[in-house]
């Protein structure tokens, strides 16, 4: 550098700048300046200098490669990148140097880091490794980072770590099954292990294992998988077991997935390769359905005539092909036979529900030989060949099914005598007859293939058939008769009229099964006879009686007819006749009945016809000449309104009215006309008043009163019911006649009162004070007559004031005065109260409640010392605490607040004092009173108190707690007693100083006394008084002393007196 001044270069600076250092020339240096003024005489160079030491380069190195990046084990890698910078390098801003050794840390787990992976910085400052990793490394978050290790350069680190995660392939390795087929309902194992990329088991994956049929992709799956590692085995195997039950046959893919966190989802699907992948559903071929059905009939039992098919239905949902063969066998009495072998060419493919059958030929059993129990089965065969070549072959054999061998089947069919008519009385006959013929084998009967097995029925009562031949046979042309005669000569009448029922039948034959023929008819005719048992001359009420008619209708052999088809009744009287043809009751026995109402009808005599008719029989008609005579019997209605009443709602004490009209069309008739009462449906009647009339009209009588006025408490109704009552009429006749019953009911009296005794009382709840409530029970609806004794009653009293939670039962006494003495608990709160009283669940007298009543209930205060504790002492000044609570003399109501409380203190020498001011403490503490009392100046000794409180509804109390608290005064207590100075000249001024504590007074008196050396005793040298209107603490009391002498000197001794 050229340093320049027209005067002189004076204390300028030359400046050299060097920026060419290398990694090299790191460590100490020195430097100089050559100097040249334009002299070369005087051209020098300075003094070696030190400087500068050269270090490594400062830097800094960056992540550029973003946290989390991802990486897998196998086929994957990832660059981990980082740039570095020169920071000591500042003249051109970041400066990223080439050629710098870095080196690269990657975890293999969570404690262990690789050994480093060493490369260089390119040429813009970055350095990079690919990150491949192997085997080594674990999977899932692994730390990385980087560092500068170059000798030339800072060995700086990344500020921080960043992750790589590593990832890793699943590989799922199948030991079974393996292409394997299996039974349908038997167990398959799928067992198989889990292994990463270098061959490591893996454990605890979640695992799902599917099964789908190929055909019909319908899935299963495999649940609970089992890690066999928790069982005992080894880690990273797993298996499961299902039963096929349920499941389509035929071929499955089985579809693996495995998941794992840090490794890749894997799934395997293996579809069905027999003896590779997959797996195989076998089933044996199944039959249902076996049947066996008759060429007739279709059931499993036929004749010996007919033709038997056998089939069944063969499903193998496997695919197989399946051969069938039938077999058969017959029972022998004892056993079965062997089985015979009737076919085994019996053949279906793919078989679902498929039908083999096979008939049998005609006529293959004898009936000589061959009835009876017989079985067949079949059994099925499937293919050994598939699903592959080699394989089980399955069989199926169902169990015996039983068929029967029978007689042939018959039918027989009429062929004269249906429809046919005969008399049953005399000796009238009908031929009935029938042909046969064998269903099973299609061919009419013969001459005598009947020989006596054949039967008839007829029947006798139109529903009932009876055997009345059973030793019919065929004739030449194959045809069964019998001669039918209904009467045989016999005349019992054993067969009814009308139509009756026949049939034919074979039982009990060795070819042919019992039948029988179809039903037909033949009718049956004969003669009606009766009689007429009433009416029989009586006579009868016109209007109230009706005339019961009485005949029967018989056969020829005394037997009741019935029904009848026509039935005519004709009563005669002189004015008209009536025709009855209906109401005619039937009762089923040949007796017939009617009621004829006479009302409305001419009086006077009559007489009787009756005509009957009925199918198959010929009619009958009946007569009775002055059959009975018509009279009239009196009658009762009551009036259009107001049938009864009393005078007031009904009660029992009112008088009651009844009100009822009579009338008679004979003239001069004398009527006995009765009121009749009763309680109840269920109860009795009773006659209440009875009167007598001469009719001497036939219009309606005026209104007939009867009145009562002595029902009693008994004639109540009882509740849910209702009382009736009814009036009944009788003429001279004896010819009676009744009103309707009536419902009424009488009702409980109602009750008025008169107070008595009770209202406006004091009652003190605490002991024994009893008060009397009293009330005059009266009869209202009995002009208020006081009710007799034992009248049920109530008193209602309040518990708080206004709630009446409290009732007392009692009953009225001779004079009807209803009272209870009340002697109150702790049920009652104190205060004012009410009382009622009433008539109540009385069985004579309604419910009902007098007007209220007032009462005050007075409770008892008691006071209860909390503090102080008994007999505990306190020093003179303390503060004593007096507190108490006050309570009743129910321990349920608590505490009692807002009470007046005065607290009083008598002294040891019987003054006394107050403590005041008495607190009256609030929540949660309502119902405590506390005071304190301030002791100080008091007198030493035993203390008493009084604690007084009164509250309104309350008696007061005044509690006297004799020597309940002691009060002490304790002495005074000294410390620090000195003199000063301790030791000096006789002339000179002592000072003598105690300090005194006593918190108890107010005044202490405080003597000096020295005994001096010349041993002439105590000498009183002064004294001092301290004061304190709060109590002496820790004050100094001190005396100085001014007068030794030279006789004094030596050891002297003093004290204070307090």
């Amino acid at each position: 550098m050229t340093l320049y001044d027209p005067n002189g270069v004076t204390n300028q600076v030359c400046w050299v700048t060097v920026h060419d250092f290398t990694g090299d020339d790191i460590g100490p240096n020195t430097y100089k300046f050559y100097i040249q003024n334009g002299e070369p005489a005087n051209y020098f160079n300075t003094t070696n200098s030190s400087g500068p030491t050269l270090e490594p380069s400062n830097t800094s190195i960056a992540f550029i490669t973003p946290n989390n990046t991802e990486v897998n084990i196998s086929g994957d890698t990832e660059p981990l990148t980082v740039l570095v910078n020169d920071t000591d390098n500042v003249t051109a801003g970041p400066w990223n140097p080439a050629g710098v050794n870095v080196t690269f840390w990657i975890s293999y787990n969570e404690s262990q880091l690789d050994s480093g992976n060493l490369t260089q910085t390119n040429s813009t400052g970055h350095a990079s490794v690919e990150f491949d990793p192997g085997c080594s490394y674990s999977v899932g978050p692994q730390t990385w980072y980087a560092m500068v290790t170059d000798g030339y350069y800072e060995n700086n680190v990344t500020p921080y770590n960043l992750t790589v995660i590593i990832h890793s392939d699943i590989n799922i390795n199948l030991e079974s099954p393996l292409g394997m087929e299996y039974m349908n309902g038997t167990n398959v194992t799928v067992r198989f292990n889990i292994t990463d990329d270098c061959g490591n088991l893996i454990d605890n994956a979640d695992v799902t294992i599917n099964m789908t049929h190929e055909d019909t992709e319908q899935e299963f799956s495999c649940a609970p998988v089992i890690r066999e590692e928790d069982e005992g085995g080894t880690a990273g195997w797993y298996n499961c077991t299902f039963n096929t039950s349920g499941m389509p046959p035929q071929e499955y893919t089985l579809t693996i997935t495995a998941n794992k966190t840090w490794y890749n989802f894997e799934n395997r699907a293996d579809p069905y390769l027999a003896g590779f992948t997959g797996f195989f559903i076998e089933t044996r071929p199944a039959l249902s359905m076996p049947m066996i059905n008759t060429s007739v009939d279709g059931f499993e039992t036929g004749g010996w005539g007919e033709h038997f098919n056998f089939s069944v239905l063969v499903t193998d949902d496997d695919g197989d092909s399946v051969t069938v063969s039938l077999y058969k066998r017959t029972w022998t009495g004892s056993g079965w036979s062997a089985w015979t072998e009737v076919t085994s060419t019996l053949f279906c493919q793919n078989c679902n529900s498929s039908l083999v059958y096979y008939a049998e030929n005609p006529e293959t059993y004898n009936p000589a030989t061959d009835l009876g129990t017989w079985q067949f089965n079949f059994t099925a065969y499937d293919e050994a060949n598939s699903p592959r070549a080699g394989g089980a072959t399955y069989y199926t054999q169902i169990m015996g099914y039983n068929y029967t061998v029978e007689k042939d089947d018959i039918h027989i069919f009429e062929t004269a005598g249906n429809g046919s008519f005969v008399w049953r009385n005399g000796t009238d006959s009908e031929s009935l007859s029938a042909k046969i013929n064998d269903t099973d084998l299609g061919d009419f009967l013969e001459f005598n293939d009947i020989d006596s097995e054949g039967i008839i029925w007829i029947t006798k009562n139109h529903t009932d058939f009876e055997v009345v031949d059973s030793t019919l046979s065929t004739d030449a042309n194959g045809i069964m008769s019998y001669n039918f005669n209904p009467d045989g000569n016999t005349e019992s009448c054993d067969y009814d009229v009308g139509i009756q029922y026949w049939k034919m039948g074979v039982k009990d034959h060795s070819d042919y099964k019992d039948a029988n023929s179809s039903v037909y008819t033949v009718e049956i005719w004969s003669y009606l006879n009766g009689t007429i048992d009433s009416p029989n001359g009586e006579p009868i009420r016109r209007g109230i009686d009706t005339v019961n008619v009485t005949f029967n209708i018989f056969d020829e052999c005394g037997n009741g007819v019935s029904p009848l088809n026509t039935t005519i009744i004709h009563l005669i009287n002189q004015n008209e006749i009536y025709n009855i043809s209906t109401g005619i009751t039937d009762h089923g026995n040949g007796t017939y009945t009617y009621e004829w109402d006479t009302t409305g009808k001419y009086l006077g005599e009559y007489n009787l016809s009756v005509e009957v008719y009925k199918d198959y029989f010929i009619g009958i008609n009946l007569s009775m000449g002055d059959s009975f005579f018509l009279g009239s019997a009196p009658q009762l209605q009551f009036p259009a309104s107001n049938w009864y009443y009393s005078d007031g709602d009904g009660g029992w004490g009112e008088d009651w009215t009844f009100r009822v009209q009579y009338r008679d069309y004979e003239i001069n008739d004398t009527l006995n006309l009765s009121l009749w009462k009763r309680n109840t449906p269920n109860d009795e009647w009773i006659r209440l008043m009875t009167k007598n009339y001469t009719i001497d009209s036939t219009a309606w009588s005026a209104i007939q009163y009867y009145e009562i006025s002595d029902f009693t408490c008994g004639n109540v109704t009882p509740d849910g019911w209702e009382s009736q009552y009814k009036f009944n009429a009788t003429d001279q006749w004896g010819f009676m006649t009744e009103s309707q019953t009536v419902n009424f009911t009488i009702y409980k009296d109602n009750a008025t009162f008169v107070y008595r005794a009770g209202g406006d009382s004091d009652i003190d709840r605490e002991g024994s004070d009893t008060e009397m409530f009293a009330v005059l029970v009266r009869d209202y609806d009995r002009s208020n007559a006081p009710v007799s004794e034992n009248v049920s009653g109530i008193f209602w009293i309040t518990t708080d004031g206004a709630d009446y939670a409290t009732y007392y039962t009692n009953e009225t006494n001779s004079s009807g005065v209803l009272s209870y003495y009340f002697d109150p608990n702790c049920t009652f709160m104190y205060g004012e109260q009410h009382w009622k009283a009433g008539v109540w669940s009385d069985e004579c007298y309604f419910d009902i409640n007098y007007s209220e009543f007032d009462f005050t209930l007075h409770g008892q205060l008691k006071n209860n010392i909390l503090l102080p504790a008994y007999q505990h002492t306190y020093n003179v000044t303390d503060p004593v605490p007096i507190r108490l609570s006050a309570t009743t003399d129910c321990s349920a109501e608590g505490t009692v607040s807002g009470a007046y409380a005065t607290i009083q203190l008598m002294s040891p020498y019987g003054s006394w004092q107050s403590c005041t001011p008495v607190t009256n403490e609030t929540s949660p503490n309502e119902g405590y009173y506390n005071c304190t009392w301030d002791s100080t100046d008091q007198r030493e000794g035993w203390w008493s108190i009084q604690l007084n409180s009164s509250k309104t509804y309350l008696n007061s109390n005044q509690t006297y707690l004799q020597d309940w608290f002691r009060l002490e005064n304790l002495n005074a207590t000294w410390s620090n007693q000195q003199a000063t100075p301790s030791a000096d000249g006789w002339t000179r001024l002592y000072n003598y100083s105690v300090e005194i504590d006593d918190p108890d007074s107010d005044l202490i008196n405080c003597s000096l006394f020295i005994n001096k050396y010349d041993g002439n005793g105590w000498v009183f040298k002064g004294n001092m008084t301290l004061y304190d209107p709060n109590g002496v603490t820790n004050q100094v009391c001190w005396v100085t002393v001014h007068d030794f002498t030279g006789d004094d000197i030596g050891p002297n001794t003093y004290k204070f007196y307090i």
